[in-house]
């Protein structure tokens, strides 16, 4: 009876043990992680530098958080056209500076398959208007609300590279702060205005990679 008393005894200090290795390593090998993610609509069709920095906390089971920055990108024509006060009325606008921060909800596991988030963004814009040539600086600060919804793939297996096709709706008003004190918070440009569409909606595909 004391042989087998031994024998089960050492059985659970073992199991025990094994346990609590496997509850260590875990615990190592979860750690936080970075990624970097590009809308390639800012190079090709805005002509101008932008990128996103996603960070997931190593206890975070759903939410990960993102910097957004974006400089000299400038609007196209045929999407400042989709407003009918400002088609063909001569405008150029340009991005000189924009920054934001993100938040993400991962519904399974954080940076993997749906979401739903949102970003809050600050720019900085100069105006300029065909008509008014005299006025080739007008700056302007405006600030963005965007809700977005999305999915996060990985299409190979032991690589980082992902695709994240989102889309979403985003409020847009001009705020006082500004990146300078030369920015004027307003859009009027001599006796034109530009006027900006308070409820915008977005969709584009981000290709990243998490590190």
């Amino acid at each position: 009876m004391n042989e087998k008393i031994l024998v089960i005894i050492t059985i659970v200090i073992m199991l025990i043990t094994s346990f609590h290795s496997q509850a260590q390593t875990v615990t190592i090998i979860r750690k936080s992680s970075f990624s970097f993610e590009i809308d390639p609509i800012v190079p090709i069709a805005l002509q101008g530098i932008g990128g996103h920095f996603i960070w997931q906390p190593k206890q975070s089971k759903h939410f990960v958080y993102g910097l957004a920055i974006i400089v000299k990108a400038s609007m196209p024509e045929f999407i400042m056209n989709l407003d009918a006060k400002n088609k063909n009325q001569g405008w150029h606008y340009k991005i000189n500076q924009g920054m934001g921060v993100e938040a993400e909800y991962y519904y399974s596991k954080p940076n993997q398959k749906w979401f739903s988030g949102i970003q809050l963004f600050t720019q900085e814009i100069n105006l300029t208007n065909n008509n008014e040539p005299q006025i080739n600086q007008h700056r302007t600060n405006i600030g963005m609300v965007v809700l977005t919804s999305g999915y996060k793939w990985y299409p190979f297996e032991k690589i980082g590279l992902y695709l994240k096709p989102w889309a979403g709706i985003g409020y847009t008003g001009i705020i006082q702060e500004a990146f300078s004190d030369k920015v004027i918070p307003n859009t009027i440009v001599g006796s034109h205005e530009y006027h900006i569409q308070p409820f915008t909606p977005f969709a584009t595909v981000h290709i990243g990679y998490k590190f």
